[in-house]
């Protein structure tokens, strides 16, 4: 068959892919089936998804899995779950509270905590008008009921048409998916590493040359025209620059790499670097303050005056200070100074004794000022 690709000879034609359209297929491990499955194709046969991310995940797992799970959500009942907890150090993502780290959806679970079972006479239910569901706790006696705040509400077990597995290297990276609950979901693994899966056969892998986990699920919530906006084009970008570094050497860089960072901006994401701005201070400065200098300094033609108010840290510029002296020279130091008059400086020579015997005749004259250029 033709490719659809190609053109005459010396002639590309327009079907040809842009630079930001994957040139990469799906890897298949074990095959689910001889024809080639894609990833819109097992998302739109799923009722319900799991976004499982691996043991101990570094930032751009969760960045990654995080993103594919806000915009999964915008389509269908999608959960994402770590069995790790997350840490303040994660807090600067977009909807980290979404993380579940109790895998459950299929039954509600009530208890009362800190309420003795035995002051319980009896548990019953009715379905109200409007066929609203009422659950009645009845006490012993005389005795209290459980209070609201003894009230805890969850859920157990799970059941999910599709899991997508996010990094990892093996399946002890993912020990859920080996529970009864799961083995007849549809597997699916996001990474730019093949795995292994011992208890799994049959899995798709979506496995992909790139720089990180989020530039890989950009790829995928872009071919397949997923829901996206600033939020989750924010987490994708700081999941790429956790990687990648300031200078794009990281390995796995690609120009899809840029195409992604470019794209992701385009979409109206936010960068939030925890890096410190790098610059030529010199010994002893602080980031955030500039020294101070005899002469005044000349701004260079074309360039536009900041506000002093914010500064380069938010925060308004101070004079900088020498670490090695005194508080209190310091502080003395660090008023503002008014430039010296003309007629208070005064020149460290040897006192010179001026007498009226060898006084100059002019000295003992009045002072009148006569007016003139300065050329003169």
């Amino acid at each position: 068959m033709e490719d659809s690709n190609q053109g005459t000879a010396g002639q590309v034609t327009q079907k040809m892919p842009l630079p930001t359209q994957p040139v990469q297929q799906p890897n298949m491990q074990a095959p689910v089936n001889p024809n080639q499955v894609t990833f819109l194709s097992v998302i739109k046969d799923s009722n319900s998804i799991l976004v499982l991310l691996p043991t101990n995940p570094n930032f751009d797992q969760i960045a990654g899995g995080l993103s594919l799970f806000l915009s999964l959500q915008k389509h269908k009942a999608t959960q994402v779950f770590s069995p790790t907890p997350m840490t303040v150090a994660y807090n600067r993502l977009i909807g980290i509270d979404k993380i579940a780290h109790e895998l459950g959806n299929k039954n509600l679970i009530v208890r009362f905590s800190n309420y003795d079972a035995t002051n319980i006479e009896k548990v019953s239910y009715d379905i109200e008008e409007g066929n609203q569901f009422k659950l009645t706790v009845i006490p012993k006696g005389d005795l209290n009921p459980p209070t609201k705040d003894q009230i805890n509400v969850g859920y157990s077990g799970v059941s999910v048409d599709t899991v997508i597995l996010i990094g990892g290297t093996d399946e002890s990276s993912f020990p859920l998916v080996s529970a009864n609950e799961l083995q007849s979901a549809n597997i699916i693994h996001v990474g730019i590493k093949q795995i292994s899966l011992a208890s799994k056969k049959n899995f798709i892998s979506f496995t992909r040359i790139g720089s990180s986990i989020s530039e890989i699920i950009y790829g995928l919530v872009r071919e397949n025209q997923l829901y996206i906006d600033p939020d989750i084009s924010t987490n994708l970008l700081m999941g790429v620059e956790e990687l990648v570094g300031d200078n794009f050497q990281a390995e796995g860089v690609t120009a899809e790499t840029f195409y992604t960072f470019a794209d992701l901006m385009q979409y109206g994401a936010k960068r939030h670097s925890n890096k410190g701005v790098e610059g030529n201070f010199p010994p002893g400065s602080i980031p955030g303050q500039l020294p101070t200098f005899n002469q005044p300094m000349t701004q260079p033609a074309g360039m536009q005056t900041q506000n002093p108010q914010s500064g380069l840290w938010g925060q308004q510029a101070q004079p900088m200070q020498p670490l090695s002296q005194p508080q209190s020279q310091t502080q003395t130091q660090a008023q503002p100074q008014s430039e010296p008059k003309i007629e208070d400086v005064r020149v460290a020579e040897e006192p010179i004794e001026v007498t009226d015997e060898n006084a100059p005749e002019e000295w003992k004259q009045p002072k009148i000022y006569k007016g003139g250029s300065s050329n003169s």
